[in-house]
């Protein structure tokens, strides 16, 4: 940490200017590009994630007041040495460690004879704003009957499920799921009746599942619609849905997921994750199931295998969901 010897007013434009230097690659923050990008240059000059969360927290709390402690000189300069790397500079000889302090993003530009900000070929691209959007299968427990009456043993099941997520705005998209699959080719079959069609409408997506529906079995007719949305945020996809029954939101009926959230910068869209959902019903209860999503189709026993392991815990860890994720990336060989 160092002594203040800048107004707030400088720290203010800086944090500024990081902002603008991180939406040139589609983040909030350099520390997600950070993240994304490891070591590749030109990041690898950008200080560890932790200080670069860090150093934002400790402005932001200098400027309101609540700490006269600062990131130290060092971070900074490292800071305005990947600027002068990463992006399209005419003269980034004339940047120096006050320059992001002293200079909007604006007049920066403007004395580099340039009119906006734009990633120097060693950079990477900005992230695809449409990363999550697509088709998933998604996988989940659910308590069957009890063996016996006496409650020696509840058998866990794995059910199915079919989600279509669509790009809105921003990390939010909209998105319908079908729930309560009972294997594969059930869910696959579906997949291919209830999306036969490219529409985002989620009127029509309803029609057609309803149609689905007409010529089915009393069991096979046990599956459910949902329509929701889907929001990225910092470390985590949250998708919240109601049920939809004939043309109506079935009140009082919701799920609600949380899962993990990988690197954008590794794959072209998002692959997959594991995570937890809560369903609500009407009757006031609540449940609450270990929560899988795929990009591919994958096979059910590797999928009762793979929770069978984690049966014994209640929760997932960073390193299950890498476990999982390399159980997708094999799927595709």
């Amino acid at each position: 940490m160092m002594k203040d010897v800048r107004s707030d007013e400088n720290y203010k434009i800086f944090l500024e200017n990081e902002e603008k230097m991180a939406s040139v690659f589609g983040v909030m923050h350099l520390c997600y590009a950070k993240r994304s990008n490891a070591d590749i240059p030109p990041f690898h000059i950008l200080p560890s994630v932790t200080t670069l969360v860090t150093c934002i927290h400790v402005l932001n709390a200098y400027i309101d007041g609540k700490t006269q402690e600062l990131p130290s000189q060092k971070t900074f300069h490292k800071i305005t040495e990947f600027f002068k790397q990463a992006y399209q500079l005419s003269e980034p000889r004339i940047i120096n460690d006050n320059t992001l302090f002293e200079y909007h993003m604006d007049e920066i530009l403007l004395q580099q004879g340039l009119t906006e900000l734009k990633p120097s070929e060693r950079s990477f691209a900005r992230m695809p704003e449409n990363w999550f959007a697509g088709r998933y299968y998604c996988y989940y427990e659910q308590y069957s009957a009890p063996e016996d009456f006496n409650g020696a043993s509840f058998p866990i099941e794995i059910k199915g499920a079919i989600l279509n997520v669509f790009q809105t705005q921003g990390n939010s998209y909209g998105a319908v799921m079908v729930t309560g699959f009972s294997d594969k080719e059930q869910a696959e079959k579906a997949a291919k009746f209830i999306w036969k069609s490219n529409s985002i409408d989620f009127t029509n997506i309803f029609s057609t599942y309803k149609q689905y529906l007409k010529d089915k079995s009393s069991q096979e007719r046990t599956i459910f619609f949902w329509s929701g949305k889907i929001e990225e945020l910092k470390n985590q996809i949250r998708g919240e849905f109601c049920r939809k029954y004939n043309d109506d939101d079935l009140s009082g009926q919701e799920i609600l997921f949380s899962l993990f959230k990988h690197s954008r910068s590794k794959y072209d869209c998002f692959q997959g994750g594991i995570g937890v959902m809560v369903t609500i019903f009407p009757n006031e209860e609540i449940g609450s199931s270990k929560f899988i999503l795929s990009r591919n189709s994958l096979d059910w026993k590797k999928i009762s295998q793979f929770l069978e392991k984690k049966q014994r815990r209640l929760s997932f860890s960073r390193s299950d969901d890498r476990d999982f994720l390399n159980i997708i990336l094999a799927s595709n060989d």
